[in-house]
């Protein structure tokens, strides 16, 4: 027998009751802790990701006369404002009736202010770095095919919009956000110039929980 002490259990058999009790109640706070963010998200209409096509009208919008093109794009939300994603656009256009494709893409925050749970919409703000990757033809004169060469440059895309979400399941986001970039100066492409080039998005997105 253990003899009683001041604030220590009086049986060896108390005391291993006491000790698996501290265990259990420090594993209880452990799962606690990581469970927090599921349970935020499951008391919520807040999806963990997000991915779906995007149709993109580029630097000629909004008279819709400037290139357009397809992409897609996946979103993981952190929190119930905050999440990550990356975006990636295929565009193809003409300079000087030339064939002049461009890809380009960003990896951004997202911040959102959610009312979706009463009025079925959400807006939001982008914000991170990308890049943008053209295709140039380089003008040789009337008597020489021009050449192709691939330029990949550092960008940067900000904006904002909003997102409709008539079911939990799907949303469609409207994104209208400023890709900086920079392209070469034609018809000779010796000199690079910054250009600033407004991007109009159309998304539907599937959320999963």
């Amino acid at each position: 027998m253990i003899r009683r002490n001041a604030g220590r259990p009086q049986t060896l058999k108390e005391l291993r009751r006491s000790l698996s009790l501290r265990n259990g109640m420090r594993l209880l706070i452990i799962v606690l802790f990581f469970s927090a963010p599921a349970l935020a998200f499951a008391q919520s209409m807040v999806p963990r990701f997000e991915v779906g096509p995007t149709f993109t009208c580029f630097s000629g919008c909004p008279s819709f006369k400037g290139n357009r093109g397809f992409g897609a794009r996946g979103t993981v939300n952190i929190t119930e404002w905050l999440g990550t994603e990356f975006q990636i656009t295929r565009l193809s256009g003409k300079v000087g009736g030339i064939p002049n494709p461009t890809s380009y893409g960003s990896a951004h925050a997202k911040f959102t202010q959610r009312f979706e749970d009463r009025l079925k919409f959400n807006v939001f703000g982008i914000l991170g770095p990308g890049f943008s990757n053209r295709d140039e033809f380089i003008y040789q004169g009337p008597f020489f095919p021009s050449i192709g060469r691939r330029f990949t440059r550092f960008a940067f895309n900000a904006g904002g919009g909003v997102e409709i979400v008539p079911t939990r399941i799907i949303s469609a986001r409207f994104d209208f956000a400023n890709l900086h970039s920079g392209e070469c100066e034609p018809p000779y492409c010796d000199t690079t110039i910054a250009t600033n080039n407004f991007d109009f998005k159309f998304g539907i997105m599937f959320r999963v929980p």
